[in-house]
């Protein structure tokens, strides 16, 4: 069952002659660990304005998973509805259950939405329980974005995780960033539509301070020859975050 509107609501005055249109988007966390996976929805609502500070599964203090049980296990239960607003679109965010156990909750947010984005595990790749909400998504026509995180991880391989996507997906993901780095290397990552770095703040605890740089010499021709592949395959969004 969609609970609504637990999230605070963004100030209207910094829209004041604006109605926005409204969309609604589901984030469908399914990878093996759920406590980063969670972490994606919170970041949303942080830069959205509709928080003033990001939630983290770790201090139960995430905004979807307000439900006793969801915080001491530390995953989502139910599907859980919040909004915010980005620029002059009103956005309801569905975070939706990871877990298979729980999938039910994902077939019901999927007829209702505009659109969704799946976290996928940079180590772990494509998981099957990944595999089964695209799938899912797929029946409903769904407009998707692949969302790839957990870059700094020990193992993280994010050119795998898109080489799984095809092969298991059956798509042909349209990469719109690449990371600077991978697992203890890791520095950021590369828009390849602004042809910017997003530059993480190493001495920030929060994990949400960045700054955009020039593309350092190193990464290049790396985002050169992505950007070029990127052109040719519009067919499914694939973006990484850290």
């Amino acid at each position: 069952m969609l609970r609504a509107g637990q999230a605070p609501q963004l100030n209207r005055a910094n829209h004041p002659h604006r109605e926005p249109c409204s969309t609604n988007f589901a984030i469908s966390a399914s990878s093996r660990t759920w406590t980063r996976a969670k972490r994606p929805p919170q970041r949303i609502l942080y830069f959205g304005g509709s928080k003033h500070k990001s939630g983290d599964v770790d201090e139960g203090n995430t905004t979807t998973d307000f439900d006793p049980l969801e915080k001491a296990k530390g995953i989502t239960i139910n599907s859980a509805a919040v909004s915010l607003e980005w620029d002059d679109t009103r956005i309801t965010l569905i975070d939706t259950p990871g877990h298979v156990d729980f999938t039910a909750e994902v077939e019901r947010s999927l007829r209702v939405l505009d659109g969704a984005v799946g976290v996928f595990c940079a180590v772990g790749g494509v998981e099957v329980q990944s595999e089964t909400v695209w799938y899912q998504a797929n029946r409903h026509n769904v407009p998707r974005l692949a969302f790839v995180n957990k870059l700094d991880r020990m193992g993280a391989d994010f050119y795998d995780c898109i080489n799984q996507m095809k092969d298991k997906l059956g798509i042909v993901p349209a990469v719109c960033t690449i990371p600077a780095g991978q697992s203890g290397n890791f520095q950021g990552v590369i828009d390849l539509i602004r042809m910017k770095m997003w530059k993480q703040d190493p001495k920030d605890p929060s994990h949400v301070k960045y700054s955009w740089i020039d593309i350092p010499a190193e990464y290049q021709a790396d985002a050169r020859r992505a950007a070029k592949n990127c052109s040719k395959r519009p067919r499914t969004a694939a973006m990484n975050f850290w």
